[in-house]
């Protein structure tokens, strides 16, 4: 895993993960339609790589994060 591309999450509701397969750049797209735990998995794929949480901080709004 390289990193998240979540320039259309807040449209489209997905991130792609990012990633070197068989030596070359590769994506898989997640979507938080069709995947159950979808926060979750997110979460913990970015506390697991270090990665910057495309995610809304759960629990607060854009003026209570400031």
């Amino acid at each position: 895993m390289e990193s998240l591309d979540s320039a259309r999450f807040n449209e489209k509701g997905w991130v792609d993960l990012c990633y070197k397969g068989n030596g070359s750049q590769q994506s898989i797209r997640l979507d938080e339609y069709h995947i159950a735990r979808f926060d979750e998995v997110i979460d913990e794929i970015c506390a697991r790589k270090g990665f910057e949480n495309p995610l809304p901080v759960h629990g607060t709004t854009q003026e209570n994060a400031s």
